[in-house]
């Protein structure tokens, strides 16, 4: 979460955001960057975030038509992808797991951990056969919930709604 967060953030336009665990808490064990003086997954995660892609410019959401991937560019050559089963061949390039190793060249599997690419100039996605994820996709897209009452009219709600929670023969919230 912790590549993908950074981001999705820096898309959007958040321009100062802080982890909240730089070592390891009693509380909140797996958070920290650090566990003592030695560093963590994550931590080389967030290292590798900080080095190979924030001083390239605000990452931008490609779209990929209908295909249920996240593919971000950022400046010229950099890329991240992840999302949905399916591959990916980047144009020139490296591609990296998150923590920096880099990964044989030719055709990638996207899949929930993300990919770092640099020196990439474009790409071609093979269509993923996945019709839908109820993870990835849940409350994003066309998706939507409705109700049908006594009289059978139906009603769009949002995604959290209490028209249908009754006192006294009313709803709560109008």
């Amino acid at each position: 979460g912790l590549v993908k967060s950074v981001v999705e953030l820096y898309a959007a336009g958040v321009r100062h955001a802080s982890w909240y665990a730089l070592v390891e808490q009693t509380h909140f064990p797996y958070m920290g960057l650090f566990t003592g003086s030695l560093i963590k997954p994550q931590g080389r995660a967030y290292r590798n975030v900080i080095d190979s892609l924030l001083p390239y410019g605000q990452p931008v959401r490609v779209d990929t038509g209908d295909q249920p991937f996240n593919l971000y560019r950022i400046g010229a050559d950099r890329w991240v992808v992840w999302g949905l089963r399916g591959t990916i061949s980047f144009t020139g390039g490296v591609v990296r797991d998150m923590y920096g190793v880099a990964l044989p060249a030719g055709p990638v599997k996207i899949g929930s951990e993300p990919l770092i690419v640099s020196g990439a100039t474009g790409y071609t996605i093979t269509a993923s056969q996945v019709v839908a994820d109820t993870m990835l996709q849940y409350g994003s897209g066309s998706w939507s919930y409705w109700r049908r009452d006594k009289a059978n009219v139906d009603t769009r709600l949002g995604v959290f709604d209490t028209a249908d929670i009754l006192v006294n023969g009313q709803p709560i919230i109008a």
